[in-house]
Formats: C-alpha cells, structure tokens, sequence
C-alpha cells in the first residue's frame, strides 16, 4: 500500500469512528419514544391506532366519530384513551373530563356539603314550570317532576373562569360572587317519567352532558349543558340550555 493510499485509508476510519457515536445519540431518544408509545397502545387490542387516513388520533377527530352508530371505538372516550396513550395530550385532557371517571389529578375535591345531599324548593319561573323541586341524593339529581339524572364524580371551578368561548363566566349565568366555586357533575345517564313529558334539562327529548351548581345566599344555582365536554373557556357556546335556581327547603 503506497503511502498516499494508508492516509487516506486512516482519514476514512477515523471518520467512521466520529460518526457512530453521533447516530447513536440522536436514534435513541426518537426510539425510547416509539417504544414507549407502542407498549402503552398494546393495551388497546382491537382499535384503531390511527385515523382511516393514517394521521394520529386526535381529541377533535374522537370527539367527531366517536359515538357515531358503527365507531370502531364504541364510544368516545374510548377513542380519547386509546389517543392519549398514542401520545396526543388534548385528548388526555378530555379523557379526563369525559363522564367523570378520569379527571387529571386522580379524584376531584368533593362538592361543597351543601350540594351533596338535601333537598330544595323551585324557586325560578322556568324550574317550577320544568323541574318542580329538587332532591339530591349522592350520585343523582332527582326532580319532583319525573326528572332523574345520575353523576360522576363533580369537579370545581372558580366562579370568575369562563363558562364558553364567548368568555362569559358563570357569575354572570349562575349570579354568584366571583370567590364562589361551581360544581362540574358529569350526567351518566337520565331517565325522564311520565310527568316529564320528555322535557329534560335541556328541552323537549334533550340529552344533558353536564350539570353545573353553586351555592347562593338564598339557595342553588344550577345551570345544564349539552355535549360531552365539560363546559369551560373552548365550550361551543350554545351548549347551554338553561338555569334553574332554587330555595332551600324550608325545615
């Protein structure tokens, strides 16, 4: 081997040798990633990893289809887990949300006591006319009107946050003091009787997806929602049905 041929032989391994480590470096977080993401999807026989078109799952794309008839994620929040553990973080937020069985930091804080049991008088035009009186015992809204609703576990806001997207807040809709707080009670089904004549919280043959109470001096304030969505600042405005307001039952 001539002289010329041994340095450049020596340039070329040496080079070789820089390189390698680089490669490595780079790959391995990238490959620690897909691994981690590919062990935690392996829970999730049977669904769809990824949208028909093969982009990532996303919240939007899960809240669309999910509870379409024939999803292949039977139902919502399904869809929302499986893209949370694919790496989609708006869908872990909303998994969290969704029928009150996840919210981020394990179980919400409870209810004031207040709003936990007891019983209270219509005191709105529109609750005596839709709702009659209320009594709530742990888990379910029951109305003198053949109105039941059963619920999660409720989370609290503050007064001053934002209700929908227009930034309304719910002292303005709850007329309550801005360091009240306001419960979150996610509605797992409801039933509507006979007296009920198929009028829900949210109108005639409504479906309610959230209902919302705060303490007030004289009573209870409560607000009701439709949708899947936990009412709050990215809410589509007119998921709000309406407010009904209430007087503590006299002893």
């Amino acid at each position: 081997m001539t002289r010329r041929a041994s340095i450049m032989l020596t340039l070329v391994l040496a080079g070789c040798g820089k390189s390698a480590p680089s490669n490595e470096a780079a790959s391995a977080p990238a490959n620690e990633a897909t691994s981690a993401s590919s062990n935690a999807l392996d829970k999730w026989p049977g669904y769809p990893k990824t949208q028909p078109d093969g982009s990532p799952l996303t919240a939007d794309y899960c809240v669309k289809v999910g509870a379409e008839p024939g999803s292949p994620f039977d139902n919502t929040k399904t869809c929302l887990m499986v893209a949370c553990d694919a790496g989609d973080k708006a869908s872990c937020d909303g998994a969290a949300t969704f029928n009150g069985n996840m919210w981020p930091d394990g179980e919400p804080p409870s209810a004031p006591t207040e709003q936990l049991t007891g019983r209270f008088e219509a005191g709105s035009t529109t609750a005596m006319g839709i709702t009659g009186n209320l009594e709530f015992a742990p888990g379910r809204f029951e109305f003198e009107l053949d109105q039941t609703y059963r619920v999660g576990n409720p989370q609290l806001v503050d007064a001053s946050s934002a209700y929908s997207k227009a930034g309304d807040t719910w002292v303005d809709v709850l007329i309550i003091p801005n360091g009240a707080k306001v419960a979150l009670w996610p509605v797992i089904d409801q039933t509507i009787g006979k007296r009920g004549r198929q009028q829900s919280l949210c109108g005639q043959g409504g479906k309610v997806g959230f209902i919302a109470t705060a303490d007030r001096e004289d009573g209870l304030a409560l607000a009701a929602f439709k949708g899947t969505r936990a009412p709050g600042s990215g809410m589509d405005d007119a998921a709000l049905c309406g407010t009904y307001f209430y007087d503590r039952a006299k002893k």
